[in-house]
């Protein structure tokens, strides 16, 4: 889910600062770009009604339009702050400086990939800045690394809406089995990127693969981390650009290499599977029957006629994905595999399915898709208490009364700041 943008750089004269000290009952703008399967761009509509519910006024900027920043200039009166997912428009720059520091309004931007792809956005040099991350490992790491005085930041999951209009009947869904994501290429092309003409890092690498491959608790980079404290080397000695090689090239290993896993143990079901580049997928394929890529409001709304959705777990241990926020949302249910995270804010056949990331899958997963698929009443009563839970627990109204205190908070510090002449 990455976005990524073009920084703009010396635009002058094009937005004026504001020049009330008073910015706590400004606007919100929020910053929209571009995202695979559009899935960001629907937290950031998700998130601006939140924020309309609780009484403020949110204005979308499409920064994929050409004149994005020409409406941002445009807009009439304070504004409280800007908000982002991802980093959007960090660089963003007026009369050489950052464009939130030049109007003394904060960006909020909240990091729902893993820092370690997003290092060059987080390391930009601005002060009016607030970080949100999404999962609770993800966001030690980020105070680890990158965390910078005076910046405001915190962890928060990420939430869910409901987009169909009621739950469709068990006996009437016209899908058993479905699953939501990119193949991201061979196994193998990826294994070069990790292989390395040094024999002693070579080992490193895939000493650290191996032990991650069906690990369900313990962080990518921890188990990194151990390593290579086992052989005497500090992590805090390399740079940062190698910790973001190495680590993000075992994340995409590890993403490719579970997926196939958990797929070839499913091997003799009716799956349907939607997603990009699954023409490069090297596992087995009986009876898998693959779809171009969904839109994330026509994921939703597949997932609403299913059910079972299948759901593999990013390297993301304390965290839960969109996929089951927004899909509990749907009355869908989530065949999962348990994470902390998962564990300690949904329950097992009370509101998802669990499955063991074991290293054999091939009785244990296809046996509880068969029992899941034989009792569609307690499947319907899991997907309503799911509804349920997910209105209560991860809804963008609560996310967005976060963010503001967030930003107060931010203001009060800035305040502080400021008076003590720092």
């Amino acid at each position: 889910m990455t976005t990524s943008i073009t920084p703009e750089r010396d635009i002058q004269d094009k937005v004026t600062p504001e020049k009330s000290s008073s910015q706590h009952d400004g606007k919100i703008i929020l910053l929209k770009g571009q995202s695979q399967y559009d899935v960001v761009r629907i937290f950031i509509d998700d998130v601006a009604e939140g924020f309309r519910q609780l009484g403020h006024d949110a204005i979308v900027v499409d920064m994929m339009q050409e004149d994005y920043f020409k409406k941002i200039a445009s807009i009439k009166g304070k504004a409280k702050c800007f908000f982002s997912f991802n980093g959007m428009g960090t660089g963003l720059e007026v009369n050489q400086q950052p464009l939130f520091d030049y109007l003394g309004t904060p960006l909020v931007t909240w990091h729902v990939d893993h820092p370690f792809y997003l290092q060059d956005r987080i390391n930009y040099p601005m002060k009016r800045s607030v970080v949100i991350v999404s999962n609770e490992n993800y966001y030690q790491f980020y105070l680890k690394h990158y965390r910078k005085p005076g910046v405001v930041s915190k962890c928060l999951q990420i939430a869910g809406r409901q987009y169909v209009k009621e739950l469709v009947p068990y006996d009437k869904r016209e899908n058993d089995l479905v699953f939501f994501g990119s193949c991201m290429g061979p196994l193998e092309k990826q294994a070069q990127l990790l292989n390395s003409k040094d024999k002693t890092l070579n080992e490193l690498i895939w000493e650290t693969v191996e032990a991650a491959k069906y690990e369900q608790e313990i962080e990518l980079s921890d188990i990194f981390y151990a390593n290579l404290q086992h052989m005497g080397l500090n992590h805090e000695e390399l740079p940062q650009p190698v910790l973001q090689y190495f680590l993000s090239n075992m994340d995409v290993y590890l993403r490719i290499f579970r997926r196939r896993h958990v797929l070839n143990a499913l091997k003799d079901f009716p799956l349907k599977i939607y997603g990009n580049g699954w023409e490069d997928f090297d596992g087995e394929k009986n009876n898998f029957t693959f779809y171009k890529a969904a839109t994330f409001i026509d994921t939703l709304e597949i997932m609403s006629k299913s059910k079972l959705t299948l759901n593999v777990m990013p390297n993301n241990r304390t965290g839960i994905h969109d996929r089951i926020s927004y899909g509990m949302h749907q009355g869908a249910v989530c065949l999962s595999d348990a994470t902390p995270g998962m564990k300690q804010d949904i329950e097992h056949n009370q509101h998802v399915l669990f499955y063991d990331m074991a290293s054999d899958l091939s009785e244990s997963l296809p046996q509880k898709v068969h029992e899941a698929l034989g009792d569609l009443n307690n499947l319907e009563t899991v997907a309503e208490k799911a509804m349920h839970h997910a209105k209560v627990r991860f809804n963008w109204t609560d996310r967005a009364s976060e963010i503001i205190r967030l930003v107060d908070t931010h203001n009060m510090a800035m305040a502080l700041t400021n008076a003590s002449g720092a």
